[in-house]
């Protein structure tokens, strides 16, 4: 007998999970690309695309309010693959803390909110997003004064990330307490602040056993779709290390849209 490759052949019945996410997404795209590319009307992104996807009722999203909804035994699969994904992705952040994926910290869509003010121990912290002003220059600002009108300091940045904001001189020379509420200003102009859809058991919908959603499951749905999609960027763009613990998460994310795509038939 020549010789036998065993070793070599059970690897492959190993399941790539990475793969087959990825394998996922193409049937997606294709349906999404037929349904909604329009150059003209300048829909023509994946990004422009999973916004009407998310905004508006289709094919997709509805399959995803039905199994949301329903008790059926593949309604009880889903859920429970999303509830697996959450606590992968708490355990695991992705990429990094400041973007990171999961169902309680997410982007969703840009922050509306431009301005900021609040009085703290007599002194006025007035916070504002400059959206008008060139992307190279210092956009982000926090002006803090006195009660007598006289300032008591500025800090201006490119960024409203904690990286730059800690490294500032102006945030450096206050106290812990100021320096929360500095934080919780920044982050309040954010254009990428990110929302959460957990929610209590006393108002939530019932995920899991300990995983209760907001009680909107329109909201959820689009906040599916945008985390499905954000994990399709961070692998396709090389921003994942393979290690096991993100194995696990693409294979819980690839167990979520695959009965989604039977939508598409």
């Amino acid at each position: 007998m020549s010789q036998i490759y065993l070793e070599n052949w059970l690897k492959k019945t190993e399941i790539d999970y990475y793969m087959m996410f990825i394998l996922s997404w193409i049937p997606f795209n294709a349906w999404y690309m037929k349904t909604y590319y329009d150059y003209e009307g300048k829909i023509d992104s994946d990004r422009a695309i999973l916004t009407r996807i998310k905004d508006e009722e289709n094919i997709f999203r509805n399959r995803i309010l039905n199994l949301i909804s329903s008790n059926t035994r593949e309604a009880q699969d889903f859920k429970y693959h999303i509830s697996q994904l959450h606590e992968l992705l708490e355990a695991n952040t992705i990429p990094n803390q400041d973007k990171r994926v999961s169902f309680s910290s997410l982007k969703t869509n840009d922050n509306p909110k431009r301005q900021e003010i609040f009085q703290y121990n007599g002194k006025t912290y007035k916070f504002d997003f400059l959206i008008n002003q060139a992307r190279t220059s210092k956009r982000f600002r926090c002006e803090i004064t006195k009660s007598n009108g006289n300032s008591d300091g500025l800090i201006e940045l490119h960024y409203c990330i904690m990286e730059e904001i800690e490294l500032h001189p102006d945030f450096q020379k206050q106290n812990a307490n100021v320096r929360q509420k500095i934080i919780k200003g920044f982050n309040e102009i954010n254009p990428n602040k990110p929302s959460s859809i957990i929610d209590k058991k006393s108002t939530g919908l019932k995920i899991s056993k300990d995983l209760y959603f907001v009680n909107n499951n329109t909201l959820i749905s689009q906040f599916l779709v945008e985390l499905l999609y954000q994990l399709r960027c961070k692998i396709f763009h090389g921003e994942i290390d393979p290690k096991p613990a993100y194995y696990d998460v693409y294979k819980y994310a690839y167990l979520i849209i695959k009965p989604l795509l039977t939508s598409l038939n």
